[in-house]
């Protein structure tokens, strides 16, 4: 605990390595977890009715491993968890079961009595309702971020919009100019002599407006919504 608060970390395992020295065995877990997204650990109950239906029927577990009759759940969640006693509660929300908390005694063979069990329904519950809220806040700061990005898009968009309007405008604007520009100067040089300087002139100024007007209907292009 004073490793974790010193950390600002909320799990923290003690795991040594094995006489094989090729894995490692968790002896010691202190703190809190909660896992919103996969991968999450695992513990496959397909092979133990035994445990789906405490949970079906919301049943506490309580063994021992010393107990004379033991099913094959039982034995597997005791060998997972290294005790020797374990008190199991269904994990319940809204009347539903949403999985297994369990409680794990590793150095004593003891049955959880009555007492024991009211005690850890009462922290069973306060940990759904805890787990419930993480998830209403994990899913309303996934919202916020969703809301954000569309706001940004809105944004995006109205700036873009805001932009297509403003090239129309300028493209009207310069249209009506541009058009006299470019018949005056082609009436122009229908009447002026093919090698006199005011020719090439004319015909430099009418060069210039095609090509301001072919900006103009670009700008057009771009300010009209996509069918």
């Amino acid at each position: 605990e004073d490793i974790n608060r010193l950390t600002g970390a909320d799990w923290c395992d003690l795991a040594l390595l094995a006489a094989d020295k090729q894995s490692l065995t968790v002896h010691l877990s202190v703190g809190r977890g909660v896992w919103l997204k996969t991968p999450q650990p695992t513990f496959d109950l397909s092979p133990y009715p035994d445990i789906l239906e405490a949970l079906r029927s919301q049943t506490p577990i309580n063994k021992q491993t010393d107990s004379k009759i033991m099913s094959g759940g039982m034995r597997a969640l005791l060998e997972l968890t290294q005790g020797r006693s374990i008190l199991g509660l269904p994990l319940v929300q809204r009347g539903e079961v949403h999985g297994l908390v369990l409680f794990v005694d590793a150095r004593r063979h003891r049955v959880f009595h009555q007492r024991d069990v009211d005690m850890a329904r009462t922290l069973v519950a306060q940990a759904a309702t805890a787990l419930e809220n993480a998830r209403l806040v994990h899913d309303l700061e996934r919202s916020l971020v969703d809301l954000r990005d569309a706001q940004d898009r809105l944004v995006q968009t109205a700036r873009l919009s805001a932009m297509g309007e403003l090239a129309a405008a300028v493209a009207h604007q310069i249209n009506n100019p541009l058009t006299t520009i470019m018949v005056d100067s082609e009436m122009l040089l229908l009447d002026e002599p093919l090698n006199s300087r005011n020719f090439r002139s004319l015909q430099a100024i009418n060069r210039a407006g095609k090509r301001a007007a072919g900006v103009a209907r670009r700008l057009l292009a771009i300010s009209r919504p996509n069918n």
